[in-house]
């Protein structure tokens, strides 16, 4: 089993999620989701079990309150801490 977390780049602040974390694949911080994955890997196999995007605490504040609108994250979703 592999967890990963992994920050994907991403132009503008238009996307869910999107902050300045330290983009694994930029190799600076920059623009990114992150992306957080499950996967299972052996020498014959491999699948994705699970994924999940993190959403930044900062996207809970209020004035990010219009773009978690615009992007439909609900009400009720509250920031969680990267369980890895």
């Amino acid at each position: 089993m592999i967890l990963d977390g992994t920050g994907l780049p991403r132009k503008g602040t238009a996307s869910v999620g999107v902050a300045r974390p330290y983009g694994n694949q930029t190799g600076k911080i920059d623009n990114c989701q992150v992306a957080l994955l499950a996967v299972y890997a052996s020498e014959k196999r491999h699948a994705r079990l699970d994924r999940q995007l993190y959403v930044p605490s900062v996207w809970f504040g209020e004035d990010y309150a219009p773009l978690r609108e615009r992007c439909d994250i609900p009400e009720e979703v509250g920031f969680q801490t990267q369980l890895m």
